[in-house]
């Protein structure tokens, strides 16, 4: 028999869990409704904390009477406070820094995401850490992509890649400490945020940033044009690198730890050859910064009226080249030093061609 009872012109819920007596409005006016809708709460709480059915209650339930069930259950109750877990989350951080573990300056950008992801749950009405759901996740990367496209148009669906990486770096430390059972996060950003569409410069735009290229700037470019390396890579270059004997570029990259090695075109050989007698160690940009090559890339599209120009841009354009030229997924994941899956994922419509050419083999 299902647990309702109308009072006054609604029906409430009443149900025995746990050693708790549960009360509460179900909100709705409808003898069916009410019906259907206590089912649903019976489920989820046959069901337990991590149930699906929760994130389908919150909206459905008055605010109040989704707070008696959670906390009446420990749904929600045993778990701390999103503000309370913050505060937790920050000094393990605080203590990896201190023991070099991870930088002062990753240890303050996983700060940043997590006072925006907290303040958005407080905004939402969401009081506890056990009472977070995949779909509250979902909902927060969706309200941030609309912040950073406001904010930067170049940005999107790669800009929410690292704070992705962070939510579930930050569920897994919730795990381990006991704030929660299990993270609500499986492969969050691949299944959740769909990929930019690659955008390749045209052959007009390229003519037009060979022409503006010159001095340093021009090795920037023919650097990034040439490797399809990310600019921290760029930034980071060093001579020893450089085989001007096999025309090719060996490098350990610094965010996957991959070891590239990249055949060299013959116009990047020819500008590289301009500078003999290099030490190896010695930086092929000296001086250089990410944000110092970021800043060289974006004044080279200003002086030759092309749109859209940043490095990231050209490791889509190198790998687009490379795939139109007939190269496999493969050949381009170890030039880029990707996963084969995430080549794919961004750029699986420049495969096409590859795709005939099976057809017509089998």
């Amino acid at each position: 028999m299902t647990p309702i009872r109308k009072r006054g012109n609604v029906y409430h819920f009443s149900a025995t869990k746990g050693g708790h007596r549960l009360r509460c409005s179900l909100g709705v006016s409808d003898p069916g409704a009410a019906k259907r809708l206590a089912n649903r709460v019976e489920f989820a709480l046959s069901d337990g904390p991590k149930s699906v059915v929760w994130s389908e209650l919150r909206p459905a339930l008055p605010a109040e009477s989704f707070k008696t069930l959670t906390d009446g259950l420990s749904v929600a109750g045993a778990s701390p406070r999103p503000k309370e877990f913050e505060k937790l989350f920050n000094s393990d951080l605080s203590k990896r820094s201190q023991l070099g573990q991870i930088t002062r300056s990753t240890a303050r950008l996983y700060e940043r995401v997590g006072d925006s992801f907290f303040r958005w749950l407080e905004s939402q009405g969401i009081g506890k850490m056990d009472g977070i759901f995949e779909s509250d996740v979902r909902d927060y990367l969706l309200f941030r992509r609309k912040q950073i496209l406001a904010r930067n148009p170049e940005g999107g669906a790669r800009g929410l890649e690292t704070e992705s990486k962070i939510l579930q770096a930050m569920f897994s430390f919730a795990v381990q400490s006991g704030a929660i059972p299990a993270s609500p996060l499986k492969e969050l950003y691949k299944s959740s945020i769909p990929a930019d569409e690659p955008e390749p410069f045209t052959a007009d735009e390229l003519r037009k940033m060979d022409e503006a290229a010159e001095g340093e700037t021009r090795l920037v470019y023919l650097l990034m044009r040439w490797t399809g390396l990310r600019v921290s890579d760029v930034a980071a270059l060093t001579w020893g690198a450089v085989n001007l004997d096999t025309h090719t570029l060996t490098w350990l990259t610094q965010k996957r730890k991959k070891t590239v090695c990249v055949p060299l075109s013959a116009e990047l050989t020819a500008e590289l050859e301009k500078y003999p007698g290099k030490v190896g160690g010695e930086k092929i940009i000296p001086g250089a910064t990410r944000a110092r090559l970021y800043s060289a890339i974006k004044d080279l599209g200003a002086r030759s009226g092309v749109e859209n120009v940043h490095p990231h841009r050209f490791r889509a354009n190198f790998a687009c080249f490379l795939l139109s030229k007939g190269a496999t997924l493969h050949d381009v994941s170890e030039i880029l030093g990707d996963k084969v899956a995430t080549v794919e994922t961004y750029y699986a419509s420049f495969t096409e061609g590859a795709k005939d050419r099976i057809r017509r083999i089998l």
